[in-house]
């Protein structure tokens, strides 16, 4: 080609070009399938650079691997390609503590057609280890698997004056403190209701393996993703594993976002020193934009320089150009959003959503979500604008979807043991959670001191009453399938945990004020930090960040303290702009 030709795929021009097979450029500009495409050095060198990271790994033979994957890199298509040539008689096994996750991997690794791989929870996989396997003394293999089942036991610890709490047996599980009050307490619990919830079923499963190791399953290999979320319970697991199998950790100590559940980034960052396992970086982002890739990396410079993510492993952040030009055309900043107040911010938002899906004439139809919207835990910012949105945009255009709240016990639940005779001492003990009785103090002690079965020591009237109920019950109808509706546009609410592990089209990011996020601008820490890297790296074309004034109590005023984390972005990334409304309308000025 002539010199200051354009590039086929980017379309940017170049001095030197290279000839490709179309396939490797899936977003050229040619719109080409098949044959071959003229290419510029840069998408060259960005094309054969991330090739040979990717054949770093699958042509290493050590048998153990670590891989830091920054977000948007690649690992499921990694994982696929380690996965494509493992037996299909031998069973192997993924990893991830997200079940936002597990869909999109089994879907993934669905198309190889190897029913050995199994995608799994390290807490399903455990559950299902007790359920077939792992074979305890204190509880058989028709055990309820209860996720709330430490809230009724601190309750019950409540009965008996005791004042261990649901985060005592959390903090006792996954540290290993064997020697603990309360999670002695919590296991004669679990047993006498022949139940298990979250950790401890990893707890049982790892102290199991731990005294057999014999028993530690075999597979042909094992991955290992998010490495960075998992506490010293579940990381002591791996490692039990790791013993007799090959294994591939992943992770992003970048992307911690767990440290309220003991989770912490030092486990990926201990085995990055050791020489036991071979390391590898997948540089490459295909899902982020130039632009948010810098953010990233400059935000990362400048939260290090300020004190901040020390001891972060050191590796390379890029963008990969090739697939990334035509949304660097369309969305070449960040733009961040200086509203008036929070009634600014819904109006907004609003504004974005319907401009954009205009713009780029969203249908419903796209693999991705559409909008997320990510805001603080307390959700206050988050519930205000879901208020707004569902009362002002079309809800047969628009898909509203709500952080989940925290899954709870409800009578039905009891109900349901009792129907079916199976672990009635926990389906009494729902009931009675859900509608308590005045001796229930007794019952409880009586029935931890003396072991004796609960629909013993409850009140005849009280039995006889839910027994009617329980005949009264309506037989279940069978519900027609019905059509799946039609296709919306989906607007996701979340924080900032409920994004880890999600992909967008855009993002919206609010709430980002000082002494809301951070909540101590004096005092910027490695959690706000591993969140906000979250954020900016969610979103396919474009991120927006947004700030509101908000009401100081004290000086009656509305005060705008827009977030430091937003100040430690470089300009050049950003475009600024202020909003207000005036007569019912939204302005910038």
């Amino acid at each position: 080609m002539r010199a200051g030709a354009r590039c086929e795929n980017c379309n940017e021009v170049s001095t030197s070009f290279a000839e490709y097979d179309a396939k490797f450029f899936r977003c050229n500009r040619a719109g080409r399938e098949e044959g071959s495409l003229t290419v510029c050095n840069r998408c060259m060198d960005c094309y054969e650079a991330r090739r040979k990271a990717t054949n770093d790994i699958l042509s290493s033979e050590a048998p153990k691997k670590l891989i830091v994957a920054g977000p948007g890199t690649g690992k499921s298509f990694t994982f696929r390609l380690l996965l494509e040539g493992v037996s299909k008689e031998k069973p192997s096994l993924v990893f991830t503590l997200i079940n936002n996750l597990v869909d999109d991997l089994e879907r993934d690794l669905a198309e190889l057609g190897n029913e050995q791989i199994k995608v799994n929870t390290l807490h399903g996989y455990c559950k299902e280890s007790l359920h077939r396997n792992v074979c305890l003394d204190d509880i058989n293999t028709g055990f309820e698997y209860l996720p709330p089942l430490p809230d009724l036991i601190e309750a019950n610890a409540a009965f008996l004056g005791l004042g261990f709490s649901e985060n005592d047996f959390h903090s006792d599980f996954v540290n290993l403190k064997n020697d603990s009050e309360a999670l002695a307490f919590y296991l004669r619990q679990s047993a006498y209701y022949n139940a298990v919830s979250y950790n401890d079923s990893v707890y049982r499963v790892f102290g199991f393996y731990r005294a057999n190791p014999q028993s530690v399953p075999r597979y042909e290999i094992i991955i290992v993703d998010e490495y960075q979320d998992f506490n010293l319970l579940e990381a002591s697991f791996i490692q039990c594993l790791a013993a007799e199998n090959n294994i591939v950790i992943v992770g992003d100590d970048d992307q911690s976002l767990y440290a309220f559940r003991h989770a912490s980034n030092k486990y990926i960052r201990e085995l990055w020193k050791l020489d036991d396992f071979a390391k590898f970086p997948l540089p490459y982002c295909s899902r982020c934009t130039p632009v948010l890739v810098e953010a990233a990396n400059a935000f990362i410079r400048n939260a290090q320089e300020s004190g901040l993510l020390e001891g972060r492993i050191d590796r390379a952040f890029q963008c990969y150009w090739p697939e990334k030009h035509a949304e660097h055309k369309a969305y070449p900043r960040i733009l961040v959003a200086d509203c008036s107040k929070l009634n600014t911010v819904c109006e907004f938002v609003k504004q974005r959503v319907l401009s954009i899906t205009k713009q780029e004439g969203l249908n419903g139809t796209e693999h991705d979500i559409q909008f997320l919207v990510i805001g603080p835990e307390s959700g206050y910012h988050t519930k205000k604008l879901q208020d707004a949105l569902s009362e002002e945009l079309d809800s047969a255009v628009f898909d509203i979807e709500c952080p989940q709240k925290k899954e709870s016990l409800v009578i039905e639940q009891g109900y349901s043991l009792i129907l079916d005779k199976r672990n009635l001492n926990l389906g009494w003990r729902i009931v009675l959670q859900c509608e308590p009785l005045e001796t229930a103090k007794d019952i409880i002690k009586t029935a931890y001191q003396e072991g004796t079965a609960m629909e013993e020591l409850l009140p005849r009237d009280y039995l006889d009453k839910h027994r009617k109920i329980l005949a009264e019950q309506p037989q279940a109808e069978v519900v027609e399938e019905k059509q799946e509706p039609p296709k919306r546009i989906r607007i996701k609410l979340t924080n900032f945990y409920g994004s880890k592990g999600l992909t967008a089209l855009h993002t919206i990011v609010i709430g980002l004020n000082d002494h809301v996020f951070p909540k101590d601008p004096g005092h910027l820490n490695d959690d706000e930090a591993c969140k906000f890297i979250v954020a900016l790296t969610r979103a396919k074309r474009s991120c927006c960040l947004v700030t509101n004034g908000e009401f100081s109590k004290e000086r009656k005023i509305t005060v705008k303290s827009p977030s430091r984390y937003i100040q430690l972005l470089h300009a050049r990334v950003k475009q600024e702009k202020r909003y207000k409304i005036i007569d019912g309308c939204l302005v910038e000025y």
